[in-house]
């Protein structure tokens, strides 16, 4: 296997909070999968605030290590799930894209005041050659 992208995203749990007050339920459903969202229903509103705010961090994460945007990622097609050995991630649509392959490895922290997320994005072969000629050269 090869590491085909690493991501992180941090989110700051008051803009979280801010939104959720505007606009409820319809930021849950643009963030999270009905799973998702269905965990989180009768929690008290400072743990759904924490809980969207690491979800929306992960999947912000994933898209940045898939090199898609959240848009090509498609945050509520993905779900974010604890299992015994940490998260898993399901996908839940029939889209026949890349990222959908291999293995993901997403970790999600909290403070008071930020959620933390990284994803790694594991393939069994490597990717294409990427182009990087516009990228700088070697450090001297």
């Amino acid at each position: 296997m090869v590491i085909a992208g690493v991501g992180t995203d941090v989110v700051e749990l008051e803009r979280v909070r801010a939104v959720f007050r505007r606009q409820g339920q319809r930021f849950a459903e643009r963030v999270l999968s009905p799973g998702e969202r269905l965990r989180m229903a009768d929690w008290p509103v400072d743990r759904q605030v924490e809980y969207l705010a690491g979800r929306f961090a992960a999947k912000e994460a994933m898209a940045k290590a898939a090199g898609c945007g959240l848009a090509g990622l498609g945050m509520t097609s993905v779900e974010i799930v604890p299992c015994p050995t940490g998260l898993t991630v399901r996908w839940l649509d029939e889209l026949p894209v890349r990222h959908k392959e291999g293995h993901w490895h997403v970790s999600i922290t909290h403070s008071r005041t930020v959620a933390f997320a990284v994803a790694v994005w594991e393939l069994l072969d490597p990717p294409a050659e990427r182009d990087v000629s516009g990228c700088a050269g070697p450090l001297k």
